[in-house]
């Protein structure tokens, strides 16, 4: 099946925004799914740190019902798994899963600030961001907070919707302009095409001055015809 110019422009420019849109949506998710996983990190960072400093006063007291509200606290979203005070051996001191407190967990010691691991809780992987709670150099606990890895996944749904949505229109709007203006290449030259199959040598003919004055490559075909036409008549 033979195809028209209009149809090959069309398909052509079709594949090439639809590339672009592609490779566009891919690396704006894979971007947003880096700059979600550094967020939460960074936070958990903060969140960590702050703990550890925050429960020095209830560690030295062993307040435990002041410990376990600034745990509690150190979850600042549903992105986050736990947050716990461990001592230096592995038991748990307080936990914001009361099912943890008093048991024993692998925890880090000798590092001067905070560590990372990954690991697992409740089925999901983890990161878990340790830091050590301290007064001078001595070690009172170990400060943990641990988020989701997967949360960016999940986090990533909607920002894929709203990625596509504004992609879509984008890619509407470049197609129905770059099919308007191959309207505006092929509408003419297929004109010319009908003129010049009714055309004839004992009469010139006569296309629309629109086409004859446009400044472009259109133009100069429609001019070189008519002269054409023309000299062929006379």
């Amino acid at each position: 099946m033979r195809l028209s110019l209009n149809t090959r422009m069309v398909i052509s420019l079709l594949a090439l925004v639809l590339t672009g849109f592609i490779v566009l949506a891919i690396v704006l998710l894979t971007n947003a799914k880096s700059r979600i996983d550094q967020f939460l990190e960074t936070q958990a960072v903060y969140q960590v740190q702050t703990l550890a400093q925050a429960s020095l006063d209830g560690l030295v007291s062993e307040d435990y019902e002041l410990l376990e509200s600034w745990v509690n606290s150190s979850i600042p979203s549903d992105n986050y798994a736990y947050a716990a005070l461990v001592r230096s051996n592995g038991q748990v001191m307080s936990h914001t899963d009361p099912n943890y407190i008093g048991k024993n967990i692998t925890t880090i010691t000798g590092v001067s600030k905070h560590v990372s691991r990954i690991s697992e809780y409740q089925q999901r992987p983890v990161k878990e961001i340790i830091s050590p709670a301290k007064i001078g150099g001595q070690v009172l606990a170990n400060a943990h907070v641990a988020y989701y890895m997967d949360a960016g996944e999940f986090i990533n749904r909607d920002t894929a919707v709203e990625i596509l949505i504004i992609l879509t229109v984008i890619f509407t709007v470049i197609l129905i302009a770059g099919y308007m203006l191959m309207r505006g290449i092929t509408g003419p030259i297929e004109i010319l095409r009908q003129i010049i199959s009714k055309s004839s040598l004992d009469k010139s003919v006569n296309i629309d001055q629109k086409i004859i004055n446009r400044a472009d490559e259109v133009g100069d075909l429609a001019r070189a015809f008519e002269d054409t036409s023309e000299r062929l008549v006379h």
